[in-house]
């Protein structure tokens, strides 16, 4: 594939391969060489043309991790790394980061671990730890996934 010569070629040829942030296209250009004023233009032009959109990008992003199991403060401290503004993550993102998505995130997570092993409560805990999880929303996960198994109920 020949390389792109323009700003704007070389932001569709990154897009090409997944999606970015417009914080990651403006280092990748800068990177390639580009001034300041021919990415700015660029991505401004991108954005017109709807190539480039952080709210999609967040929103697709969150749901994908959600899919790992990651709990909503990692989806945000990740999205925010990656440039995403934080009245797009609290605003945009509010169902989908709530504590009610963590509990539900978190038990499906738990789900997924002891559907061929038996429950252990201490090693379900630091898994859910190492996922980002609050110690209440991994509680509530595993007191609600104890009660729907009738574990250590009497």
């Amino acid at each position: 594939m020949k390389k792109p010569s323009s700003a704007i070629e070389q932001i569709a040829y990154y897009l090409n391969y997944s999606a970015k942030t417009v914080k990651q296209i403006k280092q990748k250009l800068k990177e390639s060489g580009f001034s300041e004023e021919q990415i700015n233009l660029a991505v401004l032009r991108a954005i017109e043309l709807d190539l480039l959109n952080d709210e999609r990008f967040a929103l697709d992003y969150t749901l994908a991790k959600r899919r790992q199991h990651w709990s909503s403060i990692r989806i945000s401290l990740k999205l925010k790394s990656l440039g995403i503004d934080q009245d797009i993550i609290n605003l945009k993102l509010e169902k989908q980061l709530s504590k009610t998505e963590d509990v539900k995130c978190a038990k499906n997570y738990i789900e997924k671990l002891f559907e061929s092993k038996s429950f252990d409560e201490q090693y379900c805990s630091r898994r859910l730890k190492n996922k980002g999880f609050f110690y209440d929303v991994a509680s509530i996960a595993i007191e609600s996934y104890k009660q729907e198994h009738l574990i250590n109920l009497l």
